[in-house]
């Protein structure tokens, strides 16, 4: 019953998500949800559920049906970051995890390391352009525009010579550390406006 389960809705929409196309992620606010009617609510209602981290199917101003917020019980983790994240986490084990069926042995050497690496640049490559991750400004003081850009993710290993004898004994590689950027999604702006007579 789409009436006494939005929620249902709202995570359909975010598991029809399409991650092998360009740009397909969404946000939770401002979302339609077909089939259900937004209920109405007063602004104090709507103050006790925000306070609350509470997500609710409303209209607000210009009668545009939204999902307030999008928000999860933790400040600042967004339902969108939650499932995006979970996806990227099962599409890398599941690559990484092929490394292993597609070679009939990955040798304990950078060469077997390069093969992980490659995967886990494939999933990272997908994440970015399917607008998971994104290339983020940083303030650059060497930089005659005053910023720089890092890269949506990097992925630096731990070389197979720090490898210690148990480690090898345990065929146990060096940990892989892949740092990445969420794309996030801009909620709210400020808009300042001057009128000089």
């Amino acid at each position: 019953n789409a009436q006494q389960y939005p929620e249902v809705s709202y995570l359909a929409m975010f598991l029809a998500v399409d991650y092998s196309q360009v740009d397909p992620v969404i946000t939770g606010k401002f979302q339609a949800l077909p089939g259900i009617t937004p209920i109405t609510l007063t602004a104090t209602e709507l103050a006790v559920i925000q306070a609350k981290r509470i997500n609710v199917f409303t209209l607000v101003g210009n009668n545009a049906r939204v999902v307030r917020e999008g928000v999860q019980s933790v400040d600042g983790w967004f339902t969108d970051d939650i499932i995006n994240l979970d996806n990227y986490v099962e599409e890398l084990q599941v690559e990484v995890y092929n490394v292993f069926l597609r070679n009939k042995k990955v040798p304990y050497t950078p060469s077997g390391q390069n093969l992980v690496i490659s995967a886990s640049d494939l999933i990272c490559r997908k994440y970015v352009n399917n607008g998971t991750f994104a290339d983020r400004p940083i303030t650059d003081a060497t930089k005659e525009s005053g910023f720089s850009i890092e890269k949506a993710y990097k992925i630096v290993p731990r070389g197979i010579e720090t490898a210690t004898a148990s480690m090898r004994a345990s065929r146990l590689a060096p940990p892989v550390q892949i740092t990445a950027y969420l794309a996030g999604a801009i909620h709210k702006i400020t808009t300042n406006i001057d009128v000089i007579s």
